[in-house]
């Protein structure tokens, strides 16, 4: 997996035909970096530790996550106490970009 190209899919597809937010975009690439540019297409991911992360709110985190999971970058399979079990989806495999 190339991040360069993933990066650039990012800055020149996905995030202009979205229009993500600066936090959604931060959100999105947090939550990459530690899925699939480790090999992995998903993970558990709690709020507290992903607002901390991310330098927002809980509900700044909890609000960005429902709108990517709304727009299709990512797809929340679970909700437990231990966090939100979180598909990303690379931009090439999001529909309309």
């Amino acid at each position: 997996m190339d991040a360069a190209t993933i990066i650039k899919q990012c800055e020149d597809h996905l995030f202009p035909s979205l229009q993500l937010s600066v936090r959604e975009r931060v959100l999105y690439y947090h939550l990459l970096r530690h899925t699939r540019l480790e090999g992995k297409s998903s993970a558990i991911f709690a709020l507290m530790p992903l607002s901390k992360a991310t330098g927002v709110s809980d509900s700044s985190s909890r609000e960005d996550i429902r709108s990517l999971n709304e727009r299709g970058c990512i797809k929340i399979e679970d909700k437990s106490r231990n966090g939100h079990l979180v598909r990303v989806f690379l931009p090439e495999e999001i529909a309309g970009v």
